[in-house]
């Protein structure tokens, strides 16, 4: 055993620094980094779940009842291209409203590949419209147009929520404002 380990002082000392450069660095790289890594994006627990609530908060009278239970079913089933161009036909006749217009968006932020700035639109016009879901719009929209890299509009969008101390999503929109600085103009 003893012939195993080189006699030469300056093999040894190279076999040490060989091992530790190949084992020591990249755990105290991982036990260095390791909380910076794991610090989650801003938004990223916002953006998590699809939003999700039952077919009566959405359900509208005036509409195709078939087409919307239809097209919030496949949103719900996850087939997020198949529910955004249901609603889109129903959009196309002029049937869509205000609360189906926030699934709409949401279709085309979630669908693969996701349409980030596309939904932030149909959100932002959905939060401009009074209904009962206008400040989720509002919100998922601030969150689409961070993620489509729009960050002035979604800043906007979290200052005016943050300023409201009524709106729904009043901390949080302080919040993210508080971990995501405006981007330098």
């Amino acid at each position: 055993m003893a012939d195993e380990f080189p006699k030469n002082s300056t093999a040894g000392w190279k076999l040490l620094l060989g091992a530790f450069l190949l084992i020591g660095l990249p755990g105290i790289a991982f036990f260095v980094l390791s909380p910076i890594l794991s610090t989650p994006h801003p938004v990223a627990d916002y953006l998590l779940k699809p939003y999700s609530e039952s077919m009566e908060a959405y359900k509208q009278p005036g509409t195709l009842e078939e087409d919307w239970q239809a097209s919030f079913e496949l949103y719900q089933q996850e087939k997020y291209v198949e529910s955004r161009q249901m609603l889109e036909a129903m959009q196309a006749k002029g049937q869509l409203k205000p609360q189906q217009q926030l699934l709409l968006g949401l279709s085309q932020l979630y669908q693969s590949p996701p349409q980030p700035l596309d939904a932030a639109n149909t959100l932002n016009e959905a939060g401009k419209l009074p209904s009962p879901h206008q400040k989720e719009a509002q919100w998922w929209a601030s969150l689409s147009y961070f993620l489509g890299d729009d960050r002035p509009n979604a800043h906007r969008l979290w200052a005016m929520m943050a300023a409201d101390t009524s709106h729904t999503f009043h901390q949080q929109a302080k919040g993210v404002l508080a971990k995501v600085p405006p981007l330098e103009e």
